[in-house]
C-alpha cells in the first residue's frame, strides 16, 4: 500500500519533492488527484507504508 505523505497544486513542486526524497533513498511516486470536469489539480507524492513511518 502507498501513504500520501504531501498534496500539493503545483507540477512543478511536487516534482522537486519526488527528486528531493529519491535521492534520500525514499521510493516516491506522484499520483494525480482529480476530476478532468475540475479546474482544480491535486498531486499527492506518495511514498510505500513501510517508508512512511
Amino acid at each position: 500500500m502507498w501513504t500520501a505523505v504531501y498534496i500539493t497544486q503545483s507540477r512543478s513542486l511536487a516534482d522537486q519533492l519526488q527528486k528531493r526524497l529519491l535521492a534520500e533513498g525514499l521510493l516516491a511516486k506522484l499520483k494525480y488527484v482529480g476530476d478532468k470536469r475540475n479546474p482544480v489539480r491535486n498531486f499527492e507524492i506518495v511514498v510505500p507504508e513501510s517508508e512512511s513511518s
